[in-house]
């Protein structure tokens, strides 16, 4: 069993470098030069897109979908206003904690 399974995998990976080789170099003799696009007479002309004007009801629903849009972005800047953290007490602050624990430890009497 161990030893199929070795030979298969002794195949695969002498056979894998080949294929790669076969599929990325062209074959001899035929080389291939650079490639050209031509056009036909027919499509040589130049032809301009048409475009329609837009019509009364997609002016609406464009104008509709600004103003939802802007809705949502006042509901959202509402709403970041109010979960706004307060700023920092001062006097919680680590400079005035770190002093008033340092007073508040015990030294020694000076003799």
């Amino acid at each position: 069993m161990l030893s199929s399974f070795v030979a298969g995998a002794l195949v695969v990976s002498l056979a894998l470098p080949l294929t790669v080789s076969a599929q990325s170099a062209p074959a001899r003799g035929q080389e291939t030069g650079p490639l050209e696009i031509r056009r036909s007479e027919r499509e040589s002309t130049s032809r301009r897109p048409v475009v329609k004007p837009p019509r009364d009801e997609d002016v609406r629903d464009a104008a509709r979908a600004a103003a939802e849009y802007e809705q949502t972005q006042r509901a959202q800047a509402t709403i970041r206003e109010q979960t706004r953290r307060p700023p920092p007490r001062p006097d919680l602050g680590y400079d005035v904690s770190t002093s008033l624990q340092q007073r508040a430890v015990p030294r020694p009497p000076i003799r």
